[in-house]
């Protein structure tokens, strides 16, 4: 059986135990990051997202009454594509 990531043409670009990152090789932009259970966290999320923009996307996100549940990370490092 073809795993869920290779369906949708997607592989493993890292992976910390935490979180998976998959990316495409063919399309940069194409990233999916999931995320597992943390016992000592207060919020589990289910996904991260990475955006070239911030500022329209939180607009976007309050436009239709969704939040950040975690609070916001800039990351100095490219783990997909670079």
């Amino acid at each position: 059986m073809t795993s869920t990531p290779q369906v949708l043409g997607l592989g493993v670009g890292m992976n910390l135990g935490w979180i998976i990152g998959l990316g495409s090789a063919s399309n940069e932009t194409a990233q999916l990051g999931l995320m597992g259970r943390d016992d000592t966290a207060l919020i589990n999320p289910g996904i991260t997202i990475e955006v070239d923009d911030l500022t329209p996307f939180l607009r976007e996100l309050s436009t239709a009454a969704l939040k950040v549940v975690h609070a916001l990370i800039v990351e100095s490092w490219r783990a997909l594509g670079a």
